[in-house]
């Protein structure tokens, strides 16, 4: 197996992304790759980075996405899409508790979203569907009282 198959595996078996060095470990102590290097994780990992940066034997492709745990290996459909300014992104500016923001971290470093702003995102879209039938009875209770009102 090659070292680029290797690590799409193990990523895909993952389901989060992986820093290059994690990643050749696991390729290593899987036995799904072999290397006579001095240092074999360092060597397939400077492999899998190569294979990226240069474009050229990377198959299946792999990419970087960078986190607040820094610069990762991530499957291609993990990369956040860019959303160009406009009416559809907005960026709002909101004092939340220390320790919500701390959960929020973790959840980014786990890598549930690629950033810390996509799982700030993430957590608000779940809270936001969770919230929704208390939302709707709320706004029902004001137009009723508009009706009632006039």
């Amino acid at each position: 197996m090659k070292v680029q198959e290797a690590a799409f595996k193990v990523l895909s078996t993952e389901g989060r992304p992986l820093s290059s060095r994690e990643l050749a470990s696991r390729i290593l102590d899987g036995g799904m790759v072999t290397s006579a290097a001095r240092d074999p994780a360092l060597s397939v990992a400077s492999t899998i980075e190569k294979n990226i940066r240069s474009k050229t034997y990377n198959r299946p492709e792999l990419v970087f996405v960078h986190t607040s745990s820094g610069r990762l290996v991530a499957l291609p459909s993990w990369k956040p899409r860019s959303v160009p300014p406009g009416p559809d992104r907005r960026t709002v500016s909101v004092p939340i508790p220390a320790d919500l923001a701390d959960k929020i971290k973790l959840a980014a470093q786990a890598g549930l979203a690629p950033s810390f702003e996509a799982t700030t995102a993430m957590v608000l879209r779940k809270g936001l569907a969770a919230a929704a039938p208390q939302i709707k009875a709320a706004l029902m209770r004001q137009l009723e009282a508009l009706e009632h009102a006039g």
